[in-house]
């Protein structure tokens, strides 16, 4: 049975994509990426021009065939703001039936080898046991195969190293971080599964040991949805696209926000449970959700030792994560403790503001910086130049913040709402957008948000941040611990602690060999755009744009997006979302973004058998080499070649854009940005005003969703 592919349909979906493909702020980097960059280039417009031709020459036949293409092409970028999951594609599930595999240093010097999860774990309760490396699956070479599934199989880390071997607190295996289409999965209590969603990975998987052990692991088909009613591959279209694309017609914000926060919920009960086991110590301060946690280490040797845990900054309550982290710190400082593990493995992001709040309650002397920018287009750019005037006329004629927010106030469509890099609200759009040329593409000049605005706190994380009186550990004196599995938030809060507070960083795992590793393998962008935010905003604008403003819009792709925004919604279950803007590192003046640009930690160590089953042996790991305590050499437990790499804190933080052989500062070339003259201000002042005052009239009429708009869209991962 294979359900067939509606050519009017999917010709439909592939345009309304390539419109908002025009939001991706990376295209000309992925297209031609720098050497620093450690994948292959990918030109995302034109492979789906391409796809689009070829449905359009009967090429395809079959609607799972195409999902999978179209999602191939998105996920050829590695970005984890850059997504989407369609519906014939979460219908079948393949499921890999194989113990938990592990990446493992046995004595913690020696180069890692592939273990079953089970044969570590008997490893740990019995020294003397020793295990028996797996050294083939399917007839390859067991390495060489792990690094395969890693890079062709998942999806969202642009680092070799963080897809090979990310070791999560709640899943502790190589392939540990739960991505969207093909997931390894492991827990001790429930064994550990591959499972490939729409897509067929095999019969069977056979795994050699060393010692001559042959098992065979069959794959195992599941439903992941009610299959009442399908006979055939029509009715399969019926009752997975059509009718699912029917019912799924957008709805309010608050159901979109509703059915994200519900499933992150979800993962944030499992990740609580970890108290149940041994993994994890009890936490001092924490938060049910496992988004903050505050231990002190009761181990000899380390008494001096605090660990800041944080599992997310997607919290339920970002109060509740702010107080918790404010007690914690005040608590350390009552009880004497001297240094402090910053533990952000897996950390995905979540909450913007509370990447902020973290750093300026570890620094609460020093000012935070990261700059961004984001790709300009004529879609972003007759979006801009209406809401940085239509927000502050409702602005000015209220005077309430909430109805200005609404209106697009604060948002990357409000100019005047964001600081250029001397602190200073840009005076218009134009002002802001540029537009500036780098590597090819035109972008935004560079903006820092306007953090030190109480108002703008509150938008940011729902609260107004505070500082503590004094920082509560040296610099010198702490240290973050990574696992290569951090994005989004995460990054901007570690590009803070590295930038500006000039703190070190450890990190575990990778692929088997000696050498440096990044701290941030996951996506290092600024900003992600939701489906659900940006059909918010077009339709805004089309409901207050004067005629004449929607007549230009509607020569650009922007009326695409009006047209059929909703319907790609509906079929990727409000999904799909793209990276919106970049970061840059400050006096890059090549304009980079961040995502290109490797960055060394400072340390890597390799992960031991005790690491999977008590987390305290790694924190100790980690304190003894970073600080020296309990009579330990600082940084002799190192992988070889992983420490001074010139883009660490220790190496002196340059700009580093090769990996391996020569490395240099960025020179001259492609990647200098130019000047571009700057267009005319912002016209149509009175117009725009008369629209602010229509939707001032109406605004009691417009469902005000900040939370799910603001949090599950466009700055829910930055």
């Amino acid at each position: 049975m294979s359900a067939p592919l509606l050519k009017p349909d999917a010709l439909r979906l592939i345009n309304v994509v390539m419109a908002l493909l025009e939001w991706q702020s990376t295209l000309a980097y992925l297209k031609d990426p720098p050497p620093g960059y450690l994948l292959s280039a990918t030109d995302l417009m034109s492979d789906a021009q391409t796809l689009r031709v070829a449905v359009e020459n009967d090429a395809f036949t079959s609607e799972l065939a195409f999902e999978k293409a179209l999602t191939d092409i998105l996920e050829s970028s590695h970005d984890g703001h850059l997504y989407t999951s369609l519906p014939a594609m979460r219908v079948f599930g393949y499921i890999r039936t194989i113990d938990g595999i592990v990446s493992v240093s046995l004595d913690g010097r020696s180069t890692p080898d592939i273990f079953a999860y089970g044969d570590i774990e008997q490893r740990n309760a019995d020294n003397n046991f020793n295990p028996s490396p797996i050294v083939k699956i399917n007839g390859q070479d067991a390495k060489s195969w792990v690094l395969y599934q890693a890079l062709n199989t998942t999806s969202g880390q642009h680092d070799p190293d963080a897809m090979y071997s990310p070791i999560s607190r709640l899943n502790s295996t190589i392939f540990a971080n739960v991505l969207r289409y093909n997931t390894f999965v492991k827990s001790p209590a429930a064994g550990s599964r591959f499972l490939f969603c729409g897509s067929y990975p095999g019969p069977s998987t056979t795994i050699l040991f060393k010692n001559g052990t042959v098992l065979n692991h069959p794959t195992t088909a599941v439903l992941l949805d009610d299959f009442t009613g399908v006979v055939d591959g029509r009715s399969f279209y019926r009752r997975f696209v059509t009718e699912v694309t029917r019912k799924r017609a957008l709805s309010s914000r608050g159901t979109v926000s509703a059915l994200g926060h519900n499933t992150i919920h979800e993962m944030r009960k499992t990740a609580a449970s970890h108290h149940s086991n041994d993994l994890y110590p009890a936490p001092l301060y924490f938060t049910d959700d496992g988004a903050i946690e505050g231990y002190f280490m009761n181990v000899l040797g380390f008494e001096t030792v605090a660990v800041l845990r944080l599992g997310s900054f997607n919290p339920r309550s970002t109060e509740e994560f702010h107080s918790n982290l404010t007690e914690f710190l005040h608590t350390c400082v009552l009880n004497g403790k001297q240094h402090l593990i910053v533990d952000i493995q897996s950390n995905g992001g979540g909450n913007i503001g509370l990447g902020y709040d973290v750093f300026e309650q570890l620094f609460p002397d020093t000012e935070p910086y990261s700059a961004g920018n984001l790709r300009s287009h004529e879609q972003l750019n007759v979006m801009g130049e209406f809401f940085t005037q239509f927000a502050h006329g409702v602005l000015e004629d209220t005077g309430n913040i909430t109805n200005y927010i609404a209106a697009g106030g604060f948002s990357a469509f409000d100019g005047r709402g964001l600081n250029n890099l001397s602190g200073q609200r840009f005076d218009s759009w134009s002002e802001f957008t540029g537009p500036t040329l780098s590597h090819g593409d035109t972008f935004t000049n560079l903006a820092l948000l306007d953090i030190e605005n109480t108002d703008y706190e509150d938008y940011l994380s729902g609260f107004v941040f505070s500082k503590p009186p004094r920082q509560a550990f040296q610099t010198e004196n702490i240290i973050v611990l990574s696992n290569g599995n951090c994005g989004s938030t995460c990054d901007t809060f570690m590009n803070l602690m590295k930038w500006q507070g000039g703190v070190k960083t450890i990190v575990g795992g990778g692929r088997p060999k000696p050498g440096p590793m990044q701290f941030v393998g996951g996506v290092k962008g600024r900003r992600k755009l939701s489906i659900g935010y940006l059909m918010y905003m077009v339709n805004l604008f089309y409901q207050h744009a004067p005629p004449d403003i929607q007549a230009n819009a509607n020569q650009t792709k922007l009326k695409e997006v009006a047209d059929n925004g909703e319907y790609l919604s509906r079929r990727s279950d409000g999904t799909f979302a793209v990276n919106f803007g970049n970061g840059i590192a400050k006096d890059d003046v090549t304009m980079t973004p961040l995502q290109f640009v490797y960055e060394a930690a400072d340390c890597r160590v390799w992960w031991k058998p005790e690491h999977f089953f008590d987390t305290t042996t790694l924190w100790s790991l980690v304190a003894g080499t970073a600080f020296g305590l309990n009579n330990t050499e600082k940084w002799a437990a190192c992988v070889a070649g992983s420490t001074n790499h010139p883009s660490s804190v220790s190496g002196g933080m340059q700009l580093v854009f090769t990996y391996n052989g020569t490395l240099q500062p960025p020179s001259d070339g492609k990647n200098n940005q130019s000047s571009v003259a700057k267009a005319d201000p912002d016209p149509k002042g009175v117009e725009l005003k008369n629209s602010a005052k229509t939707f001032v009239q109406k605004f009691a009429s417009i469902p005000l969703f900040l939370g799910a708009v603001m949090f599950g869209g466009i700055l829910n991962l930055m």
